[in-house]
């Protein structure tokens, strides 16, 4: 639970994202001596203990006093200045990220979500043997997740259904919010495949354009009703292009010609521009020499604050440090928690 004084922790309203503004005391009280003194007059008649002429300037000074101090308990509350945001390549993430709300019993309380992947199951069509079996666990948001497990265990197969590419033959994988304290606070949702992307092992072969703008823009609509999506995606293409380090790079350069550091790059910029609830990496650090290898571990780090990362690979030494939870999986599609072997 968090209490009134937590919210307001330094000067900050975390219930309403607002800064807060406590008009000082002693403006009020200073006020109210100006105006008592105000009515006192040079003159002869003033009485010497009250400071006052009259019974009427006595009864004006208390009208004003009463007034002045009134307003000081009506503004002693905090003033919310609610901060204007910019639109980001983060900024919906961000406010995902913990979801302040005030319940019908006035408490405020801290969500977060999880992707959770349940029972799994998969048996590609017209065979008898499943690939994965039983796969469950939960990723929580802004974390960076590893599997790592020998060639043809199934991990691309779980990224593949994770992605929406297929369909598990069983279970389910959908997206769950909790509560502070650790127990479900609404009804779990599917977790969409729009709200996915992934980057598979050796993305520049999967290059289509002859520049750099065109594959980043390939797929966007067309339709000239979807204009309000045309601006959204545009509006973040340059922070995308930003946020992975390729600002330098000019926009009709040929992505081919690009070093291999730099397509990868590129490949997770293409993915960010529609700020993905989940961002799957399959190999990232495949075939890629010790210097791109560090700037791309490096850019995860980076990104880990603001996004949600799964992450197939068996580079498990320059991956530990940002590694949260990691799980092996064994052959015939079985997946297990446990600490990388490192």
């Amino acid at each position: 639970m968090i209490q009134k004084e937590e919210r307001e922790e330094n000067g900050f309203d975390l219930a309403t994202g607002g800064d807060l503004i406590r008009p000082p005391v002693v403006v009020y009280v200073g006020l109210t001596v100006m105006v008592a003194y105000g009515l006192v007059e040079d003159d002869d008649d003033v009485e010497p203990r009250t400071g006052f002429k009259d019974d009427d300037d006595v009864e004006s000074c208390v009208g004003v006093t009463v007034v002045v101090m009134a307003s000081y308990v009506a503004l002693s509350s905090p003033i919310h200045c609610k901060q204007f945001e910019f639109p980001s390549l983060i900024s919906r993430k961000s406010r995902s990220r913990v979801n302040f709300r005030r319940t019908q019993a006035g408490v405020i309380s801290c969500d977060y979500s999880c992707i959770e992947v349940r029972d799994v199951c998969y048996r590609p069509p017209g065979t008898q043997l499943n690939i994965l079996n039983g796969v469950s666990f939960s990723l929580p948001e802004k974390s960076l997740g590893l599997i790592f497990g020998q060639s043809g265990s199934g991990k691309t197969t779980l990224l593949q259904l994770l992605a929406g590419l297929s369909k598990p033959t069983s279970g389910s994988i959908y997206v769950q919010k909790y509560g502070h304290d650790g127990k479900p606070n609404m009804s779990s949702e599917p977790l969409p495949p729009e709200r996915v992307g992934i980057v598979f092992q050796f993305p520049e072969r999967y290059f289509v354009a002859d520049n750099v703008l065109d594959e980043v823009i390939f797929g966007w609509p067309r339709q000239s009703g979807e204009l309000q999506l045309k601006e959204y995606l545009a509006l973040n293409l340059q922070r995308a292009v930003n946020w992975v380090g390729l600002s330098g790079i000019s926009l009709d350069k040929d992505p081919h010609s690009l070093s291999g550091g730099y397509k990868r790059r590129l490949a997770l910029a293409i993915q960010l521009v529609q700020i993905p609830d989940l961002l799957i990496l399959d190999e990232p650090l495949a075939g890629l020499d010790w210097k791109a290898r560090a700037d791309v571990v490096k850019l995860l780090k980076h990104l880990k604050k603001e996004l949600t990362i799964l992450v197939v690979s068996h580079d498990l030494k320059e991956l530990v440090s940002l590694v949260d939870q990691s799980w092996r999986m064994d052959m015939g599609g079985v997946l297990m928690e446990e600490p990388l072997p490192v």
